[in-house]
């Protein structure tokens, strides 16, 4: 090879392992800062948010060094941040709050799965097994790790497999988590769960960066701790008493749709067979001439009626 095509790969190679580090760092700080207010309840989603914060942090700091990134090979980090976001915004997205003990045990077998499978890699790593190999080269005295990362990859899978029981069996019981489950911090939390369609019944006037919890707490200027002043129900009351009248919304439309289908076929197409990208390409020039073709504004009868039939059908594009 080429030397200096292969240093240019390496160089690459750190740069977006680099940039892989500061995402996990992100997650990290943004899992952490959500569950700082939380520290005193006794639920598990709260410490989980915490803990799974710092570990993608730690993680993401790790990333940031390209020779530990390099040898490392992967961005695993980032998937702590993800579970943490998915279980604190569950109930904003479904209504349902996730279970707490599936969430415990979904946590530990992650967290020991995951360390069971990727540590002994820096060990058979420097003892000089290659990577990608579908078996062990006799002789290197590595077997053994290898065995244990087998064994961490099936507890990893085991608890990503509660998780997905966890989220079905959630799924099937009734809409009953409460409307502020966290005693959270920002907008999204000041309307209905799952959202309305237009998501707030008036715009919010946005005064500080944690707006919700100022609604709800007030600082004593003289000991300089907060009370509460408002429930979270009082806050998003006040603002569906202050409902607008019409709320403006795009009007309903297929073609988008069509249009991000496409976008597969395209890059499917260039994998394997670019005839597979010109049909793409034609399937994506007929969603973008459709969308193009539609008002601006659509009439009222093309709206669906709360609770009704769909109605609206693809717009013309003859």
């Amino acid at each position: 090879m080429n030397e200096r095509y292969g240093s240019g790969w390496i160089t690459f190679a750190a740069i977006m392992l680099g940039i892989a580090g500061v995402l996990n760092i992100v997650y990290g700080i943004a899992a952490i800062d959500d569950a700082q207010f939380y520290a005193g309840h006794t639920e598990f989603v709260i410490s989980s948010l915490k803990t799974w914060g710092w570990i993608t942090l730690i993680l993401g700091i790790l990333e940031l060094a390209a020779a530990v990134s390099i040898s490392r090979g992967g961005v695993f980090g980032a998937v702590f941040g993800i579970f943490a976001g998915l279980y604190y915004w569950w109930p904003k997205v479904f209504g349902r709050l996730l279970s707490e003990t599936l969430g415990k045990w979904n946590f530990w077998l992650m967290v020991i799965g995951m360390n069971l499978t990727f540590g002994p890699m820096h060990i058979v790593g420097l003892e000089g097994q290659a990577r990608r190999n579908y078996r062990v080269i006799p002789g290197m005295g590595v077997t053994g790790w290898n065995t244990l990362e087998s064994l961490g990859s099936f507890i990893l899978a085991v608890g990503i497999l509660l998780f997905l029981i966890n989220a079905v069996r959630t799924n099937l019981r009734p809409r009953t988590a409460p409307a502020d489950p966290w005693d959270a911090r920002t907008l999204e939390w000041m309307t209905a769960s799952p959202p309305k369609e237009h998501n707030f019944d008036t715009i919010p006037s946005v005064q500080s960066i944690d707006e919700f919890f100022h609604r709800k707490y007030e600082e004593d200027e003289a000991t300089g701790e907060f009370r509460r002043v408002a429930t979270a129900e009082e806050v998003i009351g006040d603002l569906e008493a202050q409902a607008e009248e019409h709320i403006h919304m795009p009007s309903p439309s297929y073609w988008p749709l069509v249009s991000a289908i496409s976008l597969p076929i395209v890059a499917m197409g260039l994998i394997f067979n670019h005839w597979i990208s010109l049909v793409g390409a034609l399937v994506l020039t007929f969603g973008i001439y459709g969308w193009a073709q539609e008002p601006a504004t659509a009439d009222e009868s093309d709206f669906d009626p709360p609770g009704g039939d769909p109605s609206k059908e693809l717009a013309s594009v003859g």
